[in-house]
C-alpha cells in the first residue's frame, strides 16, 4: 500500500490580540500564533482605496515592515524569534485585514 504524505505539524493560526497605531506610518500589536504571544512593531503605507461602486472607499494598508520583538508562551516564558517568512507573510495580511476593517487609520 502507498504511503501517505502526513506533515509533521499542524498549520498555525494566527489572530490580533491587539493592535494600535503609534504615529503617522508605525504600529505596535500582540499577535497570537499558536500558543505564543507576539509583540510586534510594524510600519505601513495607508492609500484610499475602493471597490469601484459610489460609498465603497476605504483607506487600504500595505505592511511594509513588520519586527518581532519579543515571543512568550501562555506563562510569560520568553523565547528567541521562531518565525519563518510564512509565519510574518500571514501577520502582515492578518494586520493590514484588521486595521482596514476597524478604520484604525484613514488615509
Amino acid at each position: 500500500a502507498p504511503t501517505l504524505f502526513t506533515p509533521k505539524t499542524q498549520p498555525s493560526t494566527y489572530s490580533v490580540l491587539t493592535a494600535k497605531i503609534t504615529g503617522k506610518h508605525s504600529g505596535v500589536a500582540v499577535i497570537k500564533l499558536d500558543s505564543f504571544r507576539l509583540n510586534v512593531s510594524f510600519d505601513f503605507e495607508a492609500h484610499p482605496d475602493s471597490y469601484g461602486v459610489p460609498g465603497s472607499e476605504f483607506t487600504a494598508v500595505d505592511i511594509t515592515q513588520l519586527t518581532v520583538n519579543e515571543i512568550t508562551d501562555v506563562n510569560g516564558k520568553s523565547y528567541n524569534d521562531f518565525t519563518e517568512f510564512e509565519d510574518i507573510r500571514n501577520i502582515n495580511g492578518l494586520l493590514k485585514g484588521f486595521i482596514e476593517r476597524n478604520k484604525l487609520v484613514e488615509a
